[in-house]
């Protein structure tokens, strides 16, 4: 089979996403400025538990699924059957449990309460949206992905718009994130199935065996998304509604940010593991070059974005959440090992080495949680973002150091300086015009730096075979 290449599905999903996050900005926007400070927060906890009961069902399943399904010579509808029946029954238990326990939490209002088990229907539809992403991937198909995402955005949008004119509250703004996340899985679903023809199958041996696989992989995803969110929670204990709303303006922003990285190390996925078994050098080869990619795209983030943060902020949610440009800044270095960690943790997927790296999330989990119950209780939303920056780092070099170990091969940095160099010319550009409007800087300081790449020659041929021709069979 010829396989698409990597660059198509990663531009085709990029620039969906873009369209998407557009989309979803504007959404943020008429929101934020709707709801206020205090409201935005109260919407912000219940997102927050609806993604928490959403990564606990994960289990692991998405990256098994993928794992599978790239192997040759299996049967792909039995193994999708089995592993989409595991996601609902897994999601149907974790969301009840997540929503009983936020419903006998003292410091929320009832208001808020049922706020949550709206946020948990909504993020129940992502979370079987996402587990279909692996079909897409699998067979570099990710335009369906971009169709999807930009249909259930739009709906979404327009649901917002509607609650915004006619000055609804909180509930409705939720309902809209509800019929945004179910247009994007039914697009998803009909598409998916047009691959492989799945439905829902149980076998108790064989889907016992699936379990034992996952696992491993659930547990550190369940402490990824556990400290990935965690603060959010942690916050909305100990601090008023409005210390939330402020904090998640800019962690909004990060999610934005770090879609990329996640849908690039998702394609990536399929050729790290076809090559990590019997294939070493090749598996170096594609590491090296998708690592090289990574830190391209990674660092302009953090410094055009360290400048501009009072001007993203504001475009996001008005005056009114002026106070979100100093986390924006903590969480943009976080940003940074995010898009690294994403390769990073499919890499060590693909060698099997998950229960390992299981330890390591543990850790970052039990570090983020003591940080947080030390910091946010003095320094608020800024203490939690200071917290994540340093729990990426610590998870980002202990992952970078155990593929090391396994591979022994470390992988050439060089990139690293080049980029930061080329960085450092664009953020002197944007600091330079900071005073135009932003959606001047932000096209004119992208047409810089990749033109920069360009004209330096950043990328070696080798890596712009990889990005425009991709590999497969």
């Amino acid at each position: 089979m010829i396989r698409r290449s990597i660059a198509f599905n990663t531009l085709v999903s990029s620039g969906a996403r873009v369209v998407g996050s557009a989309l979803a900005f504007i959404s943020f926007a008429f929101i934020a400025r709707a709801l206020g400070k205090g409201g935005f927060g109260e919407y912000s906890i219940a997102m927050a538990f609806g993604y928490t009961a959403s990564a606990l069902a994960d289990l692991g399943l998405y990256a098994v699924l993928i794992r599978e399904i790239s192997k040759t010579g299996v049967d792909e509808k039995r193994i999708t059957s089995h592993i989409f029946f595991l996601r609902v029954l897994i999601l149907v238990t974790v969301s009840l449990f997540t929503f009983v326990v936020a419903w006998f939490l003292p410091n929320y209002s009832q208001m808020v309460k049922l706020a949550i088990g709206l946020g948990i229907i909504a993020f129940s539809f992502s979370s079987l949206s996402q587990l279909l992403i692996a079909i897409f991937q699998k067979y570099f198909s990710l335009e369906k992905v971009a169709i999807a995402e930009v249909v259930g955005r739009s709906a979404q949008l327009l649901f917002v718009y509607i609650a915004f004119v006619s000055g609804l509250g909180l509930y409705y703004f939720l309902g809209a994130a509800i019929v945004g996340a179910f247009f994007i899985f039914f697009v998803e679903y009909v598409f998916s199935r047009k691959l492989i023809p799945f439905g829902l199958e149980f076998d108790t041996r064989y889907t016992k065996e699936l379990f034992i696989t996952a696992f491993p992989i659930g547990v550190a995803l369940v402490f990824t998304l556990i400290y990935f969110r965690v603060d959010t929670i942690l916050l909305s204990l100990m601090k008023p509604a409005e210390a939330v709303g402020v904090y998640n303006v800019a962690y909004k922003v990060l999610e934005f940010a770090i879609f990329f990285p996640a849908v690039f190390a998702g394609i990536v996925m399929p050729l790290l593991s076809k090559y990590a078994v019997s294939q070493k050098e090749k598996f170096k080869d594609t590491f090296q070059k998708a690592f090289d990619v990574i830190v391209i795209f990674a660092t302009p983030i953090l410094f055009g974005g360290f400048i501009l943060a009072p001007h993203i902020v504001r475009l996001a949610g008005g005056e009114e959440f002026s106070a979100s440009a100093v986390p924006l800044r903590w969480l943009l270095f976080a940003v940074w090992f995010i898009f690294l960690g994403n390769l990073l943790g499919r890499a060590i997927i693909a060698l099997d080495e998950q229960k390992k790296a299981a330890w390591i999330y543990f850790g970052g989990m039990i570090f983020n949680i003591i940080a947080n119950l030390i910091v946010i209780p003095r320094y608020s939303y800024n203490g939690a973002a200071a917290t994540t920056v340093f729990t990426e780092l610590v998870i980002t070099g202990l992952l970078f150091f155990l593929i090391v170990r396994k591979t022994s091969y470390f992988p050439r940095v060089g990139i690293l300086f080049k980029s930061f160099i080329l960085s450092s010319f664009m953020a002197v550009f944007v600091y330079l015009f900071r005073s135009q409007p932003i959606l001047f800087i932000l096209p004119s300081a992208i047409l810089l730096y990749l033109g920069s790449i360009y004209i330096f020659n950043i990328i070696d041929k080798e890596n712009l075979k990889f990005l425009f021709r991709g590999q497969g069979d």
